[in-house]
């Protein structure tokens, strides 16, 4: 993979997070200074960068980890297995009011899919529960029109997402829903995970609290990169899926594993189309954030410079360059299956070791 450390190592005091297999071999080892890097520039912020990379080594109880990838069900994770916490991400990145998208792909086919569990009843009185519901632009598409906001409850770090999210009339909890208090609440009927399961740690934790909050035949809408996609992406020198930020590299295989271990079937496992224009553009962004990682490239010298016209301007100019130069690797790119996430439709059973899927 191209500048990362990559060695076939097994590493039989692991255990992979999904199945507990032992089967598990090391593929990259990171160090805190590259992840740190990769959010933030030291040239450009200095003291942020270094207070990250303290913060990282700190979490991992070392100054590395590694990506390790399971044998028997092909998770892909870090070890140490640990997420960011809330010092991370308030340091590495600043979530401005506007950065929130209001539309995704998978909110089309989450929306569609309620309207067809609604259609079906009809019924109106679905209960739903969204973890790491961002500003609330899905709940903001189905609340009132589908569901009643009396009836969603979701989860949200953030202040400003959380207040935008009450604007809706909805209940928000500003914390991790493994902690979170749900008696006072009916069991959920509908569960949605958008982006968040792949920066999530405790899975068996996670798991038993649907399983607790959840009615027998609840359906769990998870949405997660396209590991295809992020291969690519490092097979081809552009940006990692680093830790702590992202620490679970999800695969069909490991949904299987996942939903047989823990009690849930497999729906719908379908991939984002390939948008050839966005994809093209996100590469050669994703390329020249990857070169800028390194102190001997163009690339990281503007990087490095302080925002403004000129350095906003040099940027455009270096992403159109790798634009131009991996125009040979656009078939390879823009092939089926290359969207950007993956989208996954889990229901509940009764009794475990229920595999059916629809692909």
């Amino acid at each position: 993979m191209g500048d990362v450390a990559v060695n076939g190592n097994a590493n039989m005091d692991v255990a992979c997070p999904v199945c507990i297999s032992g089967d598990v071999r090391q593929t990259i080892r990171l160090t805190s200074a590259e992840a740190a890097r990769n959010c933030l520039h030291p040239r450009r912020e200095q003291a942020r960068y270094e207070t990250l990379r303290r913060h990282i080594a700190a979490l991992w109880g070392r100054d590395h980890c590694y990506i390790c990838r399971c044998g028997n069900c092909d998770f892909g994770f870090s070890d140490p297995y640990i997420a960011g916490d809330a010092f991370f991400y308030n340091t590495a990145y600043d979530r401005k009011a506007g950065e929130y998208p209001a539309q995704k792909w998978e909110y089309r086919v989450a929306k569609a899919t309620i309207a067809a569990a609604i259609a079906a009843g009809p019924r109106n009185d679905i209960r739903l529960l969204e973890i790491g519901a961002g500003n609330g632009a899905f709940l903001a598409q189905i609340a009132p029109s589908m569901i009643r906001p009396d009836g969603i409850l979701c989860t949200e770090y953030s202040d400003h997402g959380a207040a935008e999210i009450r604007k809706l009339g909805i209940r928000v909890v500003q914390g991790d829903i493994r902690n979170t208090d749900t008696s006072s609440h009916e069991p959920f009927d509908m569960v949605c995970m958008f982006q968040v399961l792949e920066h999530m740690d405790r899975i068996a934790e996670l798991f038993a609290k649907l399983r607790a909050t959840t009615s027998p035949h609840a359906d769990l809408f998870i949405a997660v990169p396209n590991m295809r996609r992020n291969q690519f992406n490092e097979d081809n020198g552009a940006v990692l899926d680093m830790p702590p930020n992202h620490i679970g590299r999800w695969t069909p295989t490991s949904f299987e594993a996942l939903s047989k271990r823990e009690g849930w079937r497999i729906i719908q496992y379908l991939e984002e189309p390939t948008p050839a224009l966005r994809s093209w553009q996100v590469f050669a962004a994703y390329r020249y954030a990857r070169a800028s990682q390194f102190d001997d490239r163009l690339s990281a010298r503007i990087r490095g410079l302080r925002r403004g016209v000129v350095s906003r301007c040099l940027e455009v100019s270096a992403v159109a360059a790798f634009a131009i130069r991996w125009v040979p690797h656009l078939p390879k790119l823009l092939s089926p299956g290359m969207g950007e996430t993956v989208f996954v439709h889990l229901r509940r059973q009764d009794h475990k070791n229920s595999d059916t899927t629809t692909r």
